[in-house]
């Protein structure tokens, strides 16, 4: 057995160790193949640590992913390239071998260009995985990675960010950047390594994460819009599990410095964390006006989870203190009158109750940009029912009231 051996060719069948050798002698002279069958496998792999293994699959497939899976799931070898050569395609084969981390896969009657190519491939892959572990390894060492994680730490999260904001500007391209965190419950129970570990499975190689204080993660996803983002959100919780609970707070990459929205995904994770929600977007639309409570949103928006958080914050500092406000105001002054009035998330209702008279104003959405706001009245004589559709960034307190006060009028003409 040659020492010097980069190369291991897996294969039960002799005959096919003699088509596919020949077909490498153009690699590097540095370069030595071994052969070896499945069943010594293994034991080649540890003992060599090779930067290559090639492994013919023909009828064994069952022991040929678990040959793959003891390669990937070694500590020693688990960034080694395994090349698969295969008789004929297989989807499902193949499928099931890229999910044990097989870096490319061929048919034997390939071109003999392909295989040498191919093979290269996966030697300078294997290189270029070499060199990024020791400048991780080096980077740990520096502090600038964070050692339980694996993502860059908390100290140089503000550097970072700020350079990849300016690049990001630079080639005008869309991002999303996400901050995570364990919910109250959860952060106890779930700690900075289990959830680290969660992001790292459910993002892509080139998204970029910073360990924030707090055990708090910064994502930065590159080339992605809100809808990518709810697909890595939804990763990530089912990697976390069940049986904990995490919150985020989410922002497109804007004109806005990191500064900026640093400090709006902190309000956003905290407003998470505070009312029970999983999600908040900060949207890139928004603008904040003097005495505005409410950052608008693009009216046009039709995403119903942005839609649905300006709405509830919409509930909570306009619609139930003006309706809370009315019915303090009214309900001495509307004789033998019942003023009555509830606000939730699904449907918020002011009544007005005399005899057989009520009438009642229903705010409702339907998911989208716009609200309804429905009039009803029974047993009166002259008004008429209706509803008045309003995009929610026109409904401002000023404007509710005056609907209200129409609204109220109305009551009082129907009981003349």
């Amino acid at each position: 057995m040659p020492a010097e051996s980069n190369i291991i060719l897996i294969s039960n069948d002799d005959k096919v160790i003699n088509i596919l050798k020949p077909k490498l002698v153009l690699l590097r002279e540095i370069d030595d193949i071994l052969t070896t069958t499945y069943a010594e496998a293994m034991k080649n792999v540890k003992n060599i640590a090779p930067e290559t293994i090639l492994i013919y699959c023909s009828n064994e497939k069952k022991e040929c992913l678990n040959i793959i899976n003891s390669i990937k799931t070694d500590e020693k070898t688990k960034k080694t390239s395994i090349l698969l050569i295969i008789d004929k395609y297989d989807q499902d084969f193949i499928l099931n071998a890229y999910d044990e981390n097989i870096t490319d896969y061929l048919t034997l009657n390939a071109d003999d260009a392909e295989i040498l190519i191919r093979t290269i491939w996966c030697l300078k892959k294997n290189a270029n995985m070499a060199t990024i572990d020791k400048q991780h390894r080096l980077l740990e060492e520096l502090g600038v990675i964070d050692k339980v994680s694996g993502f860059y730490a908390n100290e140089y999260c503000d550097k970072f960010f700020k350079t990849e904001f300016t690049r990001l500007k630079e080639i005008n391209s869309n991002a999303i950047l996400m901050l995570i965190a364990a919910s109250e419950e959860s952060k106890t129970k779930l700690d900075a390594f289990q959830l680290a570990k969660a992001i790292k499975g459910s993002i892509r190689n080139s998204d970029v994460v910073v360990h924030g204080s707090a055990n708090r993660f910064y994502i930065l996803l590159e080339g992605t819009q809100l809808k990518g983002a709810f697909c890595v959100w939804e990763k990530i919780k089912r990697a976390v599990g069940e049986q904990y609970t995490i919150n985020a707070g989410i922002s497109a990459i804007d004109e806005k410095t990191f500064e900026e929205i640093k400090d709006e995904l902190l309000g956003a994770l905290l407003e998470a964390t505070s009312t029970n929600q999983d999600l908040v977007i900060v949207n890139k639309e928004e603008k904040k006006s003097s005495g505005d409570w409410l950052e608008k949103i693009n009216s046009t928006q039709k995403n119903f989870k942005l839609f649905k958080q300006a709405f509830n914050k919409k509930l909570e500092k306009v619609i139930t203190p003006v309706f809370f406000q009315m019915q303090k105001l009214y309900e001495e002054k509307l004789f033998q009158t019942q003023v009555e009035q509830y606000s939730n998330s699904a449907l918020s209702s002011f009544v007005l109750r005399k005899g057989n008279q009520v009438s009642e104003l229903k705010i409702t959405y339907p998911g989208f940009s716009k609200i309804n706001i429905d009039i009803i009245h029974q047993g009166l004589d002259s008004p008429e029912n209706k509803r008045i559709g309003l995009d929610l960034t026109e409904l401002d307190e000023s404007r509710l009231t005056k609907i209200l006060e129409d609204f109220i009028q109305e009551f009082k003409l129907g009981e003349i």
